[in-house]
């Protein structure tokens, strides 16, 4: 599969890509506190890779996270993943008292496909954007189209 046109399709001073989508789902009574060590530790998990997101779902996905973290490959996800098992800053103060607070979690790698390009201005970042996720599914005649609710795929 070649490299896609979707924006950024690259690590500044990397070649290629991947990005871990991670989806967690909190135990309720410790959603607040998870997000507040979030959003004061995550400074110590961008130090060996960009975060390209830390969202909450807007509807749906009660007490569910979702991050989005980018590599150069897969051999630097490894290189990045042995780093932060070593970052005792890390594992210590954001791993250590959450761990117990993650219900369940999923992990997808995705690749960037061929397809439309946003146009991102310099004048927009730092600005806050909505983003929506859909998942689609291929049908049995090939189009594609919305999962219709309760669809087993």
């Amino acid at each position: 599969m070649k490299p896609g046109r979707f924006v950024p399709r690259t690590i500044p001073g990397h070649p290629g890509g991947v990005f871990e989508l991670r989806h967690y789902r909190i135990v309720p009574e410790h959603f607040a506190e998870y997000i507040k060590i979030g959003a004061e530790k995550h400074k110590y998990r961008v130090e060996h890779s960009p975060m390209f997101g830390f969202w909450v779902p807007e509807m749906g996905g009660q007490n569910e996270v979702v991050h989005m973290w980018a590599f150069a490959g897969l051999e630097h996800r490894r290189e990045v993943r042995a780093k932060c098992a070593k970052d005792e800053r890390w594992q210590g103060e954001y791993l250590k008292p959450t761990r117990h607070m993650i219900q369940h979690q999923t992990n997808q790698l995705l690749v960037p496909i061929d397809g439309p390009a946003p146009v991102m201005r310099s004048s927009d970042r730092g600005k806050t954007f909505f983003y929506h996720m859909r998942h689609e599914a291929l049908a049995e005649d090939g189009s594609v189209g919305p999962v219709p609710a309760g669809t087993d795929v």
